[in-house]
């Protein structure tokens, strides 16, 4: 089982830039059902003040447009909340100082192989004297400034003897925008999860002309699908193209997984014409 602990904190205080944050902010390892993952995180205040941090353990759950949810442990279907040993309730970080806790992530013998999801909510406050607190409340319209973070973590969990599920995804539609004399080539690909672990997925867009050579090439947006999710991937090329037909060649890969294609021919109009779209998918995809 593969456990990625992915931790962003930072808190900002009146000044605007970043004050708290957490070290490492990603970590991964590899246990097998019934097995801990241990990690010490450290929280380093770099600012003038002291600072609270309130901690608490969470599920992680996911809509259908990418957004990521903090909810109660227990209740999401592929949360880890509930595995997860408690935080200290409070940290008390003093100006340049540093806090920690242990993690410790417990994987329930028998747990089915797949990705689970949870971590810790941090909820960071600069601390207040007396003076400060007074004046607050004497300005109806102050408000003390506390903000919410998610400290997430991703765990992969393999069989009892190490076996892991096949990494896979599947290439969806595709929207090609012909480049012209004001536009660069843009081309959006749906890319779908169809396994229970979270793919880390990367593209590369490659163009050729009539003549087979290479015209440019562009890397997609890097995705990170959850078990069953889909989302699309886009990459633009902004080179000036001459008027002729082009194929577009486009490659994912999974890491750890397979590689996938599918070509994709469209037509440069001379300018007079205005520019026209002409994009259309072979009849199948290439994977290996």
């Amino acid at each position: 089982m593969s456990l990625i602990l992915a931790l962003a904190l930072s808190a900002a205080l009146p000044g605007g830039a970043p004050q708290v944050s957490v070290e490492p902010w990603l970590a991964y390892f590899t246990v097998r059902p019934g097995q801990d993952a241990v990690q010490e995180f450290k929280l380093v205040n770099s600012s003038t003040r002291s600072m609270k941090v309130t901690v608490t353990t969470v599920d992680m759950g996911y809509e259908k447009d990418g957004q990521r949810s903090l909810v109660a442990p227990g209740t999401s279907p592929r949360g880890l909340g509930l595995w997860l040993s408690p935080p200290p309730a409070q940290l008390q970080i003093g100006p340049g100082g540093t806090g920690s806790f242990i993690a410790v992530a417990h994987v329930p013998p028998g747990t089915k192989p797949g990705t689970y999801f949870g971590g810790y909510r941090a909820v960071v406050e600069p601390e207040e004297t007396d003076e400060e607190s007074a004046r607050r409340r004497a300005i109806t319209a102050a408000a003390r400034i506390i903000t919410a973070f998610g400290l997430s973590m991703h765990v992969e969990v393999t069989g009892e003897d190490g076996w892991r599920v096949p990494h896979r995804f599947d290439l969806g539609d595709a929207q090609l925008l012909a480049p012209s004399s004001a536009r660069p080539l843009k081309l959006k690909i749906e890319v779908a999860n169809p396994t229970l672990v979270e793919l880390k997925i990367t593209g590369t867009l490659a163009v050729f002309d009539e003549a087979g050579g290479v015209v440019g090439k562009a890397q997609f947006t890097e995705l990170h699908l959850w078990p069953g999710e889909k989302r699309p991937a886009e990459a633009t090329l902004g080179l000036p193209f001459a008027p002729g037909g082009y194929r577009a060649t486009v490659a994912f890969e999974a890491e750890g997984g397979p590689v996938a294609s599918r070509q994709l021919s469209f037509t440069v109009a001379p300018p007079h014409e205005g520019g026209r779209k002409a994009a259309g998918a072979t009849p199948a995809d290439h994977a290996h």
